[in-house]
C-alpha cells in the first residue's frame, strides 16, 4: 500500500490521465479524493494505491510527473 498526492492544474489537464497512468501500472486504486483549491484552477488529488513493487512505484511517479498540468507530487510508502 502507498499514498500519492498530486497537485494538478485543472485548466491544463483533468484527473483522468492520472487515473490512466495508475491503471497501466502494477497498482490498483484503493481510494481517490479530489480537493479543489479555492480561487485557483488547481486541485489536490489524493490516491491510495495497493499492489505493485518499488520499481513499479518509481515508474508510476516518473510517468505522473511527465503529465501536463502536474504541478507537484508527494508520495509515501508506509513502513512494514
Amino acid at each position: 500500500m502507498c499514498h500519492l498526492s498530486v497537485e494538478l492544474d485543472l485548466s491544463v489537464n483533468p484527473v483522468a490521465p492520472i487515473l490512466g497512468v495508475v491503471e497501466e501500472s502494477g497498482f490498483y486504486l484503493r481510494s481517490v479524493r479530489l480537493v479543489p483549491t479555492s480561487r485557483s484552477p488547481t486541485a489536490d488529488v489524493y490516491l491510495s494505491l495497493g499492489g505493485g513493487s518499488k520499481y513499479d512505484f518509481d515508474e508510476l511517479i516518473t510517468n505522473v510527473r511527465q503529465l501536463p498540468g502536474v504541478c507537484s507530487t508527494l508520495n509515501t510508502i508506509p513502513p512494514l
